[in-house]
């Protein structure tokens, strides 16, 4: 690999400069330096934005639901209780919230013919936030491990599995926010039993 990476580099050198004339490669040095001080500053807005959201997000009402959740920053729970909105009655259930988000699939029946497919006509960002927390939860909790595995058993690709996953925490989430318990301290045997009535965490499936 390092033979040829410097054969490669020496073949370079043999071509010949695109230009000779000396003030082109010094108006595109200052270019490239004035771009690197544009993403420098960009960079210096953008830690502040974050440093920012994680002080705001934990003033809100729902924040002691998304904290008990395993994984995630600040930023993902801010994402997460933009999901979730102010308006608990805006969705009716955790399904109407999961047809929304684009995470339940289309079902279209004709006679004896029935098709399922992805949902498309949802709000992207949206759908993004849960499918990238239930990638976040297979690393942190073994509930969403053992379920992700499972599902990459069946044959499930990685993006399915994680949206199979994702479409289990909607409910929990979502009845989590309905309920919204006056303690943090929540645990993955209440997460299971707040939407399975009273089962164990490894029975939720």
């Amino acid at each position: 690999m390092e033979t040829s990476r410097s054969a490669l580099i020496n073949a370079l050198h043999q071509y010949p400069l695109v230009t000779v004339y000396p003030v082109n490669p010094d108006a595109i040095a200052n270019y490239c330096k004035a771009i690197c001080d544009q993403l420098q500053s960009i960079n210096k807005s953008i830690k502040a934005y974050d440093h920012e959201i994680e002080s705001l997000v934990k003033t809100h009402a729902d924040y002691q639901i998304v904290a008990s959740l395993p994984a995630g920053s600040s930023n993902t729970r801010a994402r997460l209780i933009v999901a979730l909105g102010d308006n608990r009655g805006r969705y009716g259930d955790a399904a109407g919230l999961q047809s929304a988000l684009g995470i339940a699939p289309l079902t279209t029946q004709s006679g004896k013919q029935r098709y399922v497919s992805s949902r498309w006509a949802c709000s992207q960002f949206m759908r993004q936030i849960f499918h990238e927390y239930a990638g976040l939860s297979i690393g942190k909790c073994r509930w969403a491990k053992s379920f992700y595995e499972s599902q990459i058993k069946k044959g499930k690709s990685s993006a399915t599995a994680k949206r199979a996953l994702a479409y289990k925490w909607i409910r929990i989430i979502y009845r989590l926010a309905i309920n919204r318990p006056a303690t943090h301290h929540l645990t993955l045997n209440l997460f299971a039993s707040t939407v399975l009535g009273g089962a164990n965490a490894n029975e939720v499936a």
